[in-house]
């Protein structure tokens, strides 16, 4: 049951359940942990007026201070952007 965002089981229902089968269970809730602290995340940017917008997509970008892109995928387009244009992380020795 939920309440107030929180998931509430009674003691006795916690009781009944099988040992044995709850990683399922267990990692189901991971799963959600982690989208909604991507969610809040991305709230909180879109909040925060002064946040930096992705060269990529326009996107705001949230979470580390020194992150340039949203999410991996913008990051990877840019890399085989750079590529297609000539970039190449491996300078020549002259």
């Amino acid at each position: 049951m939920a309440t107030g965002g929180q998931v509430f089981l009674p003691e006795k229902d916690l009781l009944a359940l099988n040992p044995k089968g709850l990683s399922g269970f267990i990692e189901e809730l991971r799963k959600s942990e982690t989208q909604t602290r991507h969610l809040r995340k991305r709230l909180e940017a879109l909040q925060d007026k002064s946040a930096r917008a992705c060269p990529a997509c326009g996107r705001p970008v949230a979470g580390r201070s020194d992150a340039i892109y949203c999410r991996s995928e913008c990051r990877v387009r840019a890399y085989r952007e750079s590529r297609r244009n000539g970039y190449s992380r491996i300078k020549s020795i002259s």
